[in-house]
């Protein structure tokens, strides 16, 4: 199959990007290869530490009550659904106009979000970056698709957070009033976001020497990243409203603050796993519909990446399949 690719974008004119769409590659097989093993049982053992920890505070919680307080609403499943969805399918978007992808290519993004969050982080841009060289023969060009897409959505993400934290900062004392938060969990959520979001400033300023991409590509690429991170947190506020309609929106904006605070943390494995960790742990006992519909959300996830995981093995074995994919 062969794929050609927008000149003024990564190829240059006239050069044709082949490209096997049949995308039936062992993930786990890739993660052994692209990472260090301290790197990988690191990444696994921290996971099963914020699960045990979930554990924990769902025990504490009470079963019975935990029970008590799951989500009803049919809309908060279907949101949930179309939240863990946003991610791949927008890196299927960026990548379509970048390698010109076919649409099934959207396989390659779900287990690259499976890598990040069950393994370790980035062992997902690995995963890519090796799919496109041994796909290509383009090793440098995949390297800096791969690189650039990774840092415009790092920039996306400290600009929401930048953005949603100053939110914070002039409407702080109503969550206060509230009796939701503390003022000192209030500033280590705004401190913690000037702390991880400084980086994008440096990188900003040395645009020239890091980023690979013409920057007008960059600069869409970034649009779409910013375009995902509003919907996918739009969608899991709704999904959260539907869930305990009677809390105020004030209480998910600081979650979603701390959520996008939490993603900014490097390399850590499951970034949903250790924003309901963490929010739990503020949340506590006196907010116990919070501290449960938080570690539910967490269990959701990782069934999702489990569905993927049983899916893309099933497909795998489908000749059809394979064959619709060439």
């Amino acid at each position: 199959m062969s794929i050609t690719q927008s000149p003024d974008e990564v190829l240059p004119e006239g050069e044709q990007l082949a490209v096997d769409a049949t995308l039936a590659t062992d993930p786990a097989h890739i993660a052994r290869r692209s990472a260090p093993a301290w790197q990988k049982w690191f990444g696994i053992g921290l996971s099963l530490l914020m699960i045990g920890f979930l554990i924990h505070q769902s025990a504490k919680i009470g079963w019975t009550q935990f029970a008590a307080v799951l989500p009803r609403d049919p809309r908060y499943y279907l949101l949930m659904t179309a939240m863990y969805l946003v991610l791949p399918v927008s890196e299927t978007l960026i990548f379509r106009r970048l390698w010109q992808l076919p649409w099934s290519s959207l396989w390659l993004f779900l287990r690259k979000r499976v890598l990040n969050e069950a393994v370790f982080g980035y062992s997902g841009e690995a995963y890519v970056y090796m799919w496109a060289r041994r796909q290509t023969g383009l090793a440098a060009r995949a390297m800096g698709a791969v690189k650039d897409v990774s840092i415009t959505s790092a920039l996306a993400a400290n600009t929401l957070t930048v953005g949603v934290v100053a939110v914070l900062v002039l409407f702080g004392d109503r969550l206060l009033a509230a009796g939701f938060f503390s003022p000192t969990q209030l500033r280590s959520v705004i401190w913690g976001a000037a702390l991880l979001t400084l980086p994008a400033f440096i990188i900003l300023l040395f645009s020239k020497r890091i980023m690979s991409l013409p920057r007008a590509v960059n600069a869409r690429i970034f649009g779409v990243h910013i375009a995902r991170l509003l919907v996918s947190n739009a969608l899991l506020i709704g999904a959260w409203h539907f869930a305990l309609p009677e809390i105020g929106w004030g209480v998910w904006l600081m979650l979603i603050s701390l959520r996008l605070v939490i993603s900014r943390v490097p390399f850590a494995p499951n970034t949903d796993l250790l924003f309901s960790s963490v929010g739990m742990g503020l949340a506590g006992s006196a907010n116990v519909e919070i501290a449960a519909l938080l570690a539910f959300g967490a269990a959701l996830v990782l069934v999702g990446h489990a569905l993927v995981v049983v899916a893309d093995w099933a497909a795998g074995l489908s000749p059809r399949h394979k064959g619709m994919m060439a």
